[in-house]
């Protein structure tokens, strides 16, 4: 997780830099590489974010599920057998 954090704020250190050479030096070029790579890095950290709640959120239904899953099963079958 540490190692995406720091390539993400890398990315966008560098997006900042070209952004400012860019501006600095009428360098249009520059100016919008820049851009992309600044909001590659937001993206980068959304997306992140995202995926890594829909994973808590999946693998915390799956769980609940499997549990509910184990309590049914074990009630029906204590049902059955009395």
């Amino acid at each position: 997780m540490l190692h995406n954090k720091t390539l993400i704020s890398l990315i966008c250190v560098i997006g900042i830099v070209a952004v400012s050479y860019g501006m600095l030096n009428d360098n249009n070029l520059v100016f919008i590489i820049g851009l992309l790579f600044v909001i590659g890095g937001y993206l980068g950290h959304r997306i992140q974010t995202a995926v890594s709640e829909f994973l808590n959120c999946f693998i915390q239904a799956l769980l609940l599920s499997a549990a509910n899953g184990y309590i049914c099963t074990l009630f029906c079958h204590y049902v059955l057998l009395f």
